[in-house]
């Protein structure tokens, strides 16, 4: 059993990032703006924490809210925007890098006790003081400490958490910020790649058209042949049916998708035309069922083409388990196809390359054409092969 399958709950949030073009979007105007207004947030949510907190006093509250927005601000350009581009200037091995980066945030973390030190001086000589009873005489008592005292290491696990849970913030927003402009710029990559893949890909389905004439032009003129000797009366049916055969394959399915209900009148044509090979004690049903006006709906051509043509040209081979069916059936905007016929083993044996490098080509077709917007499931047994393709279009 093999099954290839893309998540559909995710297409939506991926098609909505690679259509965002962060290089128009997100301008140096654009760029200022974000900024300051995620430090403008990152402040009220500080003035309403110690107001509503640990009740300070609205000057004790601004002065703290205030000091640590700065420190952050401070930790936050100089991590990103100074030491981070620095690193990555040394051009050393991804493994480096990651390590050289991990060393940063112990000494961000001391850059802050530092830079709260030096604010707490300030504050000190311009007579800056808490009015609250519990942090009275605080900033005076800060900004005479020893500069060991303010680094070493009880001051460190003293602040460690509040210090970590501050700065966190800011540099989760971009992180994750970036993350979504690298994505965004990665699926624009694979975008292009895959739209010069699929040009390749419309010299495989050429190929594909061309390999429909030979083999069955012969098998279908015979058939023809055939019914003139017998003047029977399907004859021009049978002639109605191979001229919209060659002409949808020569000249509509040269576009990337076609309507879909084309490609069902080509399905359709080209089944009745291998059905008349076969004895009429042979099961070989062909059903579909449209459970909605399909007359706008586009699809990608010959999708199904090879599994149809598998089917007839390797199954079929014994009159007593002889069947093939084919079910399409249209709902939602969904097409589902599937196919079920008998195979022998020997037809097992000498084509099975054959029938993987055809299946490959028709999986990677669907992955240029229809990512994360198709199911495909492959079953084959020793005595049946099955092929279930449901397309989202």
């Amino acid at each position: 059993m093999i099954n290839y399958s893309r998540n559909t709950e995710l297409n939506s949030f991926i098609q909505f990032v690679k259509n965002l073009d962060f290089t128009k979007i997100y301008t140096k105007n654009i760029r200022i703006f974000c900024h300051s207004l995620m430090w403008f947030c990152y402040l009220v949510l500080h003035i309403i924490h110690f107001s509503f907190g640990p009740k300070f006093s609205i000057e004790t509250t601004l002065i703290l809210s205030i000091r640590t927005v700065l420190n952050d601000i401070i930790v936050f350009y100089l991590f990103f925007y100074v030491l981070i581009p620095f690193i990555l200037r040394l051009n050393n091995s991804f493994k480096c890098t990651l390590f050289l980066v991990a060393l940063l945030f112990p000494l961000l973390i001391y850059i802050w006790l530092i830079i709260d030190y030096l604010f707490f001086k300030i504050f000190n000589n311009i007579g800056i003081e808490f009015n609250d009873e519990v942090y009275k005489g605080y900033i005076e008592k800060i900004s005479h400490s020893s500069f060991y005292e303010i680094i070493g290491y009880k001051a460190l696990l003293g602040n460690l958490f509040t210090i970590v849970l501050s700065i966190s913030v800011s540099i989760l927003i971009k992180v994750l910020f970036d993350s979504l402009r690298l994505f965004s710029n990665t699926l624009k990559i694979q975008q292009e790649k895959s739209d010069l893949e699929i040009q390749n890909i419309k010299i495989e389905k050429d190929f594909l058209k061309a390999q429909l004439n030979p083999h069955f032009l012969f098998n279908t003129l015979n058939n023809l042949y055939r019914l003139s000797l017998k003047k029977d009366d399907k004859a021009p049916d049978v002639i109605l049916n191979l001229s919209d055969i060659m002409g949808y394959s020569l000249y509509e399915s040269n576009a990337e998708k076609v309507l879909l209900y084309k490609e069902l009148e080509f399905i359709e044509n080209y089944f009745a035309l291998e059905k008349m090979r076969y004895p009429s004690s042979y099961s070989i049903q062909f059903n579909i069922e449209e459970n909605e006006k399909v007359t706008n709906l586009m699809i990608a051509p010959l999708l199904t083409f090879t599994f149809i043509e598998n089917a007839f040209k390797y199954g079929l081979k014994n009159e007593e388990t002889a069947h093939l069916s084919i079910s399409v059936s249209i709902l939602k905007n969904k097409f589902s196809f599937k196919i079920i016929n008998d195979v022998s083993d020997l037809a097992q044996n000498n084509t099975a390359e054959k029938k993987g490098i055809g299946l490959s080509n028709i999986k990677r077709r669907l992955e240029l054409l229809y990512p994360y917007n198709y199911e495909l499931n492959i079953n084959e047994t020793k005595s049946e092969f099955s092929v279930s393709l449901v397309i989202n279009l």
